[in-house]
């Protein structure tokens, strides 16, 4: 059981939810008038089936992947020593990593054809600002 968050534009049938037990959480915090921190790295990412690895496609400048090393094209095979292949696999870690811990990432770099790791701090997602637009 969950919210509703999404659905796909183009498929019948296929959304996307927040588990009840994440929501009602995430509810208690909001009635408290708290924020609800949210662990970020900084990068947007991608799934490559062929190489069942998650792809980044953009590190966010001075984020914590780009103060860690992390670069586009990287394949991020690992996360806390345990293998993924989806964006909601690393999801699930970033969610189970409070703020200011450390996640240890598992990366292919092309260019080296090797294994690297990488050990980066989370911060608490950046607030969204919201552009207003003066009225006429």
């Amino acid at each position: 059981v969950g919210v509703n968050t999404a659905t796909a534009l183009h498929a019948e049938g296929i959304g996307f939810a927040v588990p009840i037990s994440r929501a009602k959480a995430v509810a208690d915090i909001l009635k408290t008038g708290d924020h609800v921190p949210h662990s970020y790295v900084g990068v947007d990412v991608v799934e490559d089936p062929a190489t069942r690895a998650v792809l980044v496609r953009r590190v966010v400048p001075g984020s914590p992947a780009h103060r860690a090393g992390l670069l586009p094209d990287d394949r991020l095979l690992a996360v806390q020593h345990e293998p993924i292949a989806t964006i909601n696999q690393l999801i699930d870690h970033l969610e189970a990593t409070p703020v200011g811990d450390t996640l240890h990432l598992q990366v292919h770099r092309i260019s080296l054809d090797q294994p690297l790791h990488f050990d980066l701090v989370t911060v608490d997602l950046p607030a969204r600002r919201l552009i207003s637009t003066p009225s006429p």
